[in-house]
């Protein structure tokens, strides 16, 4: 179990860091016409995947549990198919840099006053 528990924590990681940049390079891949439809189209394969995922292995462990190897088995297929999807990453096409003379700005990690108004005022 702690096998299993040490690659959920890894994945998720990958995911934490790498997740985001799958839509800021969208307006560089896709014209501005075709965002919103591209955005959906990726917002909700990953939803499907998310799902899909959690209850195929739920299923599968289930099914294999007799066996003794189960978890296992399914920790393994989640190991595969984030190498697979890995390496069909290196299936996209490069993109330009758009201004690599672009200085990074250290405020662009702190949410700024406004938004945090905003936040406290809505009352949610």
């Amino acid at each position: 179990m702690t096998y299993l528990l040490l690659v959920l924590l890894v994945m998720s990681v990958q995911s934490a860091f790498f997740g985001p940049s799958k839509y800021g390079v969208l307006p560089e891949m896709f014209r501005d016409r075709d965002l919103p439809a591209v955005n959906g189209t990726v917002q909700m394969t990953t939803f499907l995947a998310i799902v899909f995922g959690q209850a195929f292995c739920g299923f599968g462990k289930q099914m294999l549990e007799g066996a003794g190897y189960g978890l296992w088995l399914m920790s393994l297929f989640c190991v595969a198919v984030a190498v697979l999807g890995t390496l069909t990453s290196f299936l996209l096409r490069p993109t330009e840099v758009v201004d690599p003379d672009l200085p990074f700005k250290a405020s662009a990690l702190a949410v700024d006053g406004r938004t945090w108004r905003m936040v406290r005022d809505d009352g949610a």
